[in-house]
């Protein structure tokens, strides 16, 4: 996709599908994306998305460049599939984006238990 110079501008785990068959993955919903002259050089000028994907500059609603956007959203969903929850809550938007722009997040209590231990993969 960004190779291809388009920025999705949405992602979360809601725009993931997988064929169970297959086990392809697809992504949807494209109505935020934007197709730019180089994904990781242009600056985008508006914030839009799902607020607990977006990454610091844009909860901060400035100039952004698309494409590491994108891969902070992938960061996040990453974690909400490591962990089973999302990285930064907050009671208003105002507060969630606050803990963004400050990347305050918490670990679960399991992970935070494996930190420095060696993990045994079964194969």
């Amino acid at each position: 996709m960004h190779e291809n110079n388009v920025i999705h501008r949405d992602l979360k785990l809601e725009n993931i599908l997988m064929d169970r068959q297959t086990q392809q993955t697809k992504l949807i919903d494209f109505g935020f994306s934007t197709k730019v002259k180089n994904s990781f050089e242009s600056k985008l000028q508006y914030s839009c998305g799902t607020p607990i994907y977006m990454s610091p500059e844009l909860a901060q609603k400035k100039e952004h460049i698309g494409g590491p956007a994108d891969i902070w959203s992938l960061g996040v969903i990453l974690f909400i599939l490591l962990t089973g929850k999302v990285p930064f809550h907050g009671a208003y938007e105002e507060d969630l984006f606050r803990k963004i722009q400050l990347c305050k997040y918490m670990w679960p209590k399991v992970l935070k238990d494996l930190h420095g231990k060696p993990v045994e993969i079964s194969q």
